[in-house]
């Protein structure tokens, strides 16, 4: 299991638990909330990537029973074995948030168009669905009121129509000034799924807005796409170059009709 939270004091912090699935001790690893320290067992928020098998449920619902506010599962690999209906309806309806990408939600409900791998695990009791999509970007979806937004990735429209474009073979390249944006091009997109769901969770838990949890997420994996490691300098830093991105993206984002 791979857990974010953030604590009252607002930090972030990340916990890595690298369990054998295929170990009949597994059982005796399973997490429980009192491992945590006792400050996360406070957090606001979490963001836990958990094996698609659903072994993790009981611990996902610990975390929800415990007054967090937003709770945000991934699955960190597509399910190499079929899920059996109830052990899936109870991993997907999990938390607050359920935010596989598209092999990985195909894996759990069976092939499809974008819309119905959402509509499938709506279903299922997904709250929110966030399907992310790599280069074409996220689909983000409310199961209550069917809101639906397609939001592009940022340098996929970045560098739409210019001379200057991704780089498929990860070679960086020299900052543009276009658009008034200092950009780069791709150069490791290792660690985005985990950065995208975290800025769509801070997004969420922030402004309750669907929209604008999805450019959260899209333009905080922007930014950790141009860096091998870390983005640095510190955070907060990035505010202005993360708010100049947004606009830029906002005007492209989609909104569907979903039936």
């Amino acid at each position: 299991m791979n857990l974010c939270s953030e604590p009252l004091d607002g930090s972030i912090h990340e916990i890595l638990e690298d369990e054998d699935r295929e170990s009949e001790s597994w059982d005796m690893v399973l997490p429980e909330l009192n491992m945590l320290p006792p400050l996360y067992q406070k957090a606001k928020t979490y963001h836990a990537g958990v094996h698609p098998s659903g072994l993790d449920v009981p611990f996902l619902r610990a975390l929800r029973d415990s007054g967090a506010e937003v709770l945000s599962v991934e699955v960190y690999m597509y399910a190499e074995e079929v899920v059996p209906y109830s052990e899936l309806q109870a991993l997907v309806s999990a938390g607050h948030i359920f935010s596989p990408n598209e092999r990985e939600a195909a894996s759990l409900v069976g092939a499809g168009t974008p819309l119905e791998l959402i509509g499938r695990l709506s279903k299922l009791g997904a709250e929110i669905v966030v399907l992310r999509r790599g280069p074409l970007g996220c689909i983000v979806h409310r199961s209550d009121t069917k809101e639906t937004w397609d939001v592009p990735a940022f340098h996929t429209v970045f560098y739409e129509g210019r001379k200057e474009n991704c780089d498929t073979t990860m070679t960086k390249l020299q900052k543009t000034g276009l658009e008034g944006m200092d950009v780069e091009a791709i150069l490791d997109p290792t660690g985005c799924g985990n950065t995208f769901c975290g800025g769509f969770l801070a997004g969420w838990y922030k402004t309750r807005n669907l929209l604008t949890a999805a450019l959260w997420g899209s333009i905080s994996a922007s930014i950790m796409l141009e860096y091998e490691g870390i983005p640095p300098p510190m955070v907060s830093q990035w505010t202005a170059a993360a708010q100049q991105r947004l606009n830029f993206l906002q005007p492209h984002a989609r909104k569907i009709v979903f039936t």
